[in-house]
C-alpha cells in the first residue's frame, strides 16, 4: 500500500463519526472505493470550477448506507449537507441521488478555496456523520485542458497507447499511469527507488526529467534524471544521473512495469564530450552552478533520432556556443540501445557531433516523434522564467525547426509531450503535460508541491498542431 492510501485509510478510521454518543446507532455511512470511480479517492477531493467534466460533478462519490450491517433498499432515510465555506460550495450545489443501499454525492463548486462538506446521515434517532475534504481550482477556459490529481510535478511522459500515457514526476521516484481523456488520479504507480538501488545514497531524487521510447523494442521506455547539480549548495547529486529502463506490458487497468536495468555514469561521459566540443561543461556542473540557467547543466529532453538507433540527449541548459548562448543542443548517442543492453554496456559509449537548434533564444523540455515523421519540440527558458513554445523539426541537423505555438501557453510551464492518435493515425493534436508544482491552485499562498497529495494536480492541455 503507498503513502497516499495509507494517509487515506487513517483519516477514513477517524470521519466515521457517531453523532449520538449515547445510543448505539443502527445505521452506518462509509465510502465505496470500489464503486466510486478510481479517478476519485475520499474523502480528500479536488475539483475545478465550472468544467462539466470535472470527475467529482460528472461522476461523484458513492457512499455505502446500511442498517444493522445490511444495506439500506429503500429511501427512509435524510442525508443533510453541510459547507464549511458556501461561497466555494454552496449547500444546493452539492446532490445527492438515492439507491438501494448507497447514494451518490456530486458536487459543483462556485469559486477557488476550501470547503469541508460534511454529509448527515439519519434515520430515526440513529445519525452518523462523513467529511469530504474538498478544494476547488479555477478552470482554464481558453484551452481545452484536463486535471490529472496526485501529483503535481509532471517532467516527463510517453503515450502508451490512445487512452493512457505513463507519467514521471521530478519530486517522487515514481511512474503514473493516467486515463488521457479524463481528469483525476492515476490508476496505477509504480515506485521504482528500490529497483535503483538508491537505499543507500543520501539524496534518493532521481529528479525525471525525460523519457524515449524504443522505435526497435515498442515495450521498452528510457528514463532519464536532470544530471543537474542539486541541493542548497547546487552540487552534484549520483542520483540525478541515473539513466533508467522500463519494459511495458498490457495497457490501462491492467498495465504492467518491469524493471530492465540502470546506469550512472552517463553525466560524466557528456561532460568530457561538451568539453571537447568547447561547449566548458566542466564550469557549467561545477560546484555552486545553478542547473537552471543559461550556462547550466541540465537534461529535460529524449527521444530516438531518424535511424531509430541513436538516442538524442535534449538539452535545457547550457544554450550554446558559450560566446553567444543562443542555441539549444542535443548530444545525439550513437547505438544506444545496443550499448546499455539491459544496463549492462556491452560496447563503448560513442556520442556523435552536437547538435545545435534556434528556438528563439529557449532550451530543451521535451521532444517527441510524431507519427507523421516529424518531431515536436516543447521549449523554454533556461531559467524559471516562463515563455513557453512549440516547434516542428524534420530531426536532421542541416533543418531548421519551425515556431507552431507560443501565445496561447506561453505562461504555462510544459515539460512533457504526448501525441493524441487514433488507433496509432495522426491527427494533428498533441497533449502537452506542466510541471505545477510552483502553481497556486487554492488561492492559499502554497505552492501545488507543498500540497497534500489529495489537492496535488497537474494540467494537460490539448493543441491542435494544424491550426
Amino acid at each position: 500500500m503507498n503513502f497516499i492510501k495509507i494517509i487515506i485509510a487513517c483519516c477514513l478510521f477517524f470521519l466515521n463519526i457517531n453523532v449520538y454518543a449515547g445510543s448505539a446507532a443502527s445505521i452506518h455511512f462509509e465510502f465505496n472505493l470500489t464503486k466510486t470511480t478510481t479517478l476519485l479517492h475520499p474523502p480528500y477531493i479536488s475539483g475545478i470550477v465550472n468544467d462539466a467534466n470535472d470527475v467529482a460533478f460528472a461522476k461523484g462519490i458513492i457512499v455505502s448506507i446500511t442498517e444493522n450491517s445490511k444495506p439500506i433498499f429503500s429511501t427512509d432515510y435524510q442525508i443533510k449537507i453541510g459547507s464549511s465555506d458556501i461561497n466555494v460550495v454552496a449547500i444546493k450545489d452539492v446532490f445527492v441521488e438515492k439507491n438501494n443501499g448507497e447514494a451518490t454525492i456530486k458536487i459543483k463548486p462556485s469559486t477557488v478555496g476550501y470547503s469541508n462538506i460534511t454529509l448527515t446521515l439519519s434515520k430515526g434517532k440513529s445519525a452518523e456523520e462523513l467529511v469530504i475534504y474538498y478544494a476547488a481550482s479555477a478552470t482554464n477556459e481558453k484551452l481545452q485542458t484536463l486535471w490529472h490529481t496526485g501529483f503535481s510535478d509532471a517532467s516527463a511522459a510517453i503515450a502508451i497507447d490512445d487512452n493512457y500515457m505513463i507519467v514521471g514526476d521530478d519530486e517522487n521516484n515514481v511512474l503514473s499511469i493516467y486515463d488521457r481523456k479524463q481528469s483525476g488520479l492515476p490508476t496505477k504507480i509504480f515506485e521504482y527507488e528500490n529497483d535503483l538501488n538508491l537505499t543507500g545514497v543520501a539524496s534518493k531524487e532521481v529528479d525525471c526529467e525525460a523519457a524515449a521510447k524504443s522505435l526497435i523494442n515498442h515495450n521498452l521506455i528510457y528514463w532519464t534524471g536532470s544530471m543537474g547539480n542539486g541541493g542548497k549548495h547546487f552540487e552534484e547529486k549520483p542520483s540525478r544521473s541515473t539513466i533508467f529502463c522500463t519494459k511495458i506490458n498490457g495497457t490501462g487497468e491492467n498495465i504492467k512495469v518491469e524493471y530492465k536495468g540502470y546506469y550512472t555514469e552517463l553525466r560524466r561521459q557528456l561532460i568530457k564530450w561538451g568539453d571537447r566540443n568547447a561547449y566548458n561543461f566542466s564550469a557549467s556542473t561545477a560546484y555552486g552552478e545553478k542547473p537552471k540557467q543559461i550556462g547550466g547543466f541540465n537534461v529535460e529532453g529524449m527521444c530516438f533520432a531518424p535511424d531509430s538507433s541513436t538516442l538524442y540527449i535534449a538539452f535545457r541548459a547550457p544554450l550554446v556556443p558559450i560566446t553567444q548562448r543562443k542555441n539549444a543542443l542535443i548530444a545525439p548517442i550513437k547505438n544506444f540501445e545496443e550499448w546499455f543492453a539491459k544496463g549492462h554496456r556491452s560496447k563503448e559509449l560513442l556520442i556523435d557531433k552536437p547538435i545545435e537548434l534556434d528556438l528563439d533564444g529557449r532550451g530543451f523540455r521535451d521532444i517527441i516523434l510524431l507519427s507523421n515523421k516529424k518531431y515536436l519540440i516543447v521549449a523554454g527558458n533556461s531559467d524559471a522564467e516562463k515563455n513557453a513554445a512549440v516547434y516542428l523539426w524534420s530531426g536532421f541537423q542541416q533543418d531548421k525547426p519551425t515556431l507552431v505555438i507560443n501565445e496561447n501557453i506561453k505562461l504555462f510551464n510544459i515539460e512533457a509531450a504526448v501525441e493524441i492518435t487514433d488507433n496509432g493515425k495522426y491527427t494533428g493534436k498533441v497533449q502537452l503535460l506542466c510541471d505545477d508544482g510552483s502553481s497556486e491552485f487554492y488561492n492559499d499562498g502554497v505552492s501545488a508541491k507543498n500540497l497534500d497529495n489529495g489537492f496535488k494536480k497537474f494540467r494537460n492541455i490539448t493543441i491542435n498542431l494544424n491550426q
